[in-house]
């Protein structure tokens, strides 16, 4: 990868270049970037165009964030709609910056479906989660942060 283009649009706008990104090429360890945006209070969707050697841009999966204060707690909130078909929105708010995998299971416990698994900075996010190929029945979803899990069920209905 030769650059990333960071973009950000509210509900009815197009997309909007904020950043870009230099690449560190094609490389066999992990490499972390970090950007921070000052966007104004409310919710906003995120995406990163990944641009090769050749020009070549892909987009990669949207990501909703709601900027605005800085929670004291950080917390997992029960998704909306639940029950859903065949998406949900799972919201949770971080306090401190830290490393956070959201994930979601199915009633016997197997992991289903990484969400995120990723650094991110204090503050709250909503993240989209589509059941699409999966059964109906009851899942569980979990945030692990900073040494702490939070976990929430929700039933998907077909």
């Amino acid at each position: 990868c030769s650059r990333f283009i960071i973009q950000r649009k509210r509900e009815d706008e197009e997309w909007n270049t904020i950043g870009t990104m230099t690449g560190a090429g094609t490389r066999h360890t992990v490499t972390d970037y970090h950007y921070f945006d000052a966007a104004p209070a409310g919710f906003h969707r995120y995406r990163l165009l990944q641009q090769d050697g050749d020009g070549t841009i892909t987009a990669g999966p949207a990501l909703d964030v709601f900027a605005g204060i800085i929670p004291e707690h950080s917390a997992l909130h029960q998704n909306h709609p639940n029950p859903f078909n065949p998406s949900t929105v799972i919201t949770y708010h971080l306090a401190k910056n830290g490393a956070v995998k959201l994930s979601v299971f199915d009633i016997e416990g197997k992991e289903v479906r990484i969400l995120t698994n990723t650094y991110q900075p204090a503050g709250s996010y909503a993240i989209r989660f589509s059941a699409s190929g999966l059964p109906s029945g009851m899942y569980v979803y979990r945030l692990l942060v900073n040494g702490m899990t939070f976990s929430k069920k929700m039933l998907f209905i077909q």
